[in-house]
């Protein structure tokens, strides 16, 4: 009903993409094919990883980097709990050479409550306004040495950000305020 009411499609017109966990169960996969084709009743299924399909459009993306030529890369799939480095060879995973490291989202997300609380307001019971302002403010540095340098210099740094709070009347979820509305800090009376 779901894809007839919200999505307006026949299932039976459609095929089904849809990502797995690595290793999984194939009592898991058989359900899951159960329940698609019986329950929702779509015309084809396929499901693979995630990082099968991210090398995969990595090749279409970059079709001339000899190593997309060959089949070959490694996939980083940063989830929620852990984290898993899958190598590629002739355009599929070297399953006896995926690494599991147990970090993930989460943990990111509770280091960042513990450096705000112990530096600002106490946010350990916030996670969801933690990562809202994990997903807006943090990214991942292609040269870490230049963008820590160009931290450092405060207001003036590309990275500074100021994050609005909600204040429970008008803003309910806070946002990051536009850079050029960030005024330098004053104090009382308007003075700096």
């Amino acid at each position: 009903r779901l894809m007839l009411s919200v999505l307006k499609v026949n299932p039976a017109d459609v095929g089904l993409l849809m990502t797995e966990p690595m290793f999984n169960f194939p009592s898991v996969r058989a359900a899951t094919e159960q329940i698609v084709f019986e329950e929702l009743g779509v015309s084809s299924f396929y499901s693979a990883p995630a990082p099968v399909f991210s090398m995969h459009r990595a090749a279409q993306l970059w079709p001339s980097i000899p190593a997309n030529q060959a089949g070959a890369g490694v996939v980083v799939d940063a989830g929620f709990s852990f984290t898993h480095v899958v190598p590629f060879f002739n355009g599929s995973p070297v399953l006896d050479a995926v690494k599991r490291i147990n970090i993930g989202g989460k943990a990111l997300t509770n280091y960042l409550k513990e450096l705000v609380s112990y530096r600002s307001l106490n946010m350990m019971d916030e996670t969801v306004l933690m990562d809202h302002i994990k997903d807006e403010l943090c990214f991942v540095s292609s040269d870490v040495r230049s963008d820590l340098c160009l931290s450092k210099s405060g207001r003036r740094s590309p990275y500074f950000r100021e994050y609005v709070l909600p204040d429970g009347v008008n803003n309910f979820r806070g946002y990051v305020r536009n850079p050029a509305e960030c005024a330098p800090m004053r104090g009382p009376a308007g003075q700096a």
